[in-house]
């Protein structure tokens, strides 16, 4: 296999780790996603890595432990790095949820005034879509100005 090199400064290589720990809790959730070893095995690839080579950027720890009869150790983000990936993805959901959320109350407002159609007959009608847009963005509005505790969530 041709291996490649990448150089990353301190703070891309601290972004890098970041981004690989939300990206592989992500995708790992899924119970049959088949690449869960190898993107597990990539995190602490980069974990060993930046320990070793940029330990001044404070995102890698020694854990004490690992497994097995040997008790090698474990590398891990460090705690500090582990709380900002934990606000980014509790950022990321809150995010997700307000704009399912706008989605599922514009569909709501459109099939109360026009009536249940296929998905092909909205899509092909401009008139329908621009309604739906900007009842999403009106939602979004709503959630930003008002906060989502003071929802219309039934009429």
């Amino acid at each position: 296999m041709k291996q490649i090199t990448l150089s990353f400064t301190s703070e891309e290589y601290r972004e890098l780790a970041k981004l690989v720990s939300l990206g592989s809790n992500t995708i790992c959730s899924a119970d049959d996603y088949p690449g869960t070893e190898l993107v597990k095995g990539l995190l602490l690839k980069i974990c060993i890595h930046g320990y070793v080579q940029v330990p001044e950027c404070g995102a890698f720890q020694v854990g004490g432990g690992g497994r097995g009869k040997f008790k090698e150790p474990e590398f891990l983000l460090s705690d500090e790095l582990s709380d900002e990936c934990d606000e980014l993805e509790e950022t990321y959901k809150k995010k997700q949820f307000l704009e399912f959320l706008s989605c599922t109350m514009a569909d709501r407002d459109f099939y109360e005034k026009y009536g249940k159609m296929e998905t092909d007959d909205i899509i092909k009608n401009p008139d329908f879509v621009a309604f739906i847009i900007g009842k999403q963005s009106e939602y979004r509005q709503e959630f930003i100005f008002n906060s989502a505790d003071n929802l219309r969530l039934v009429k």
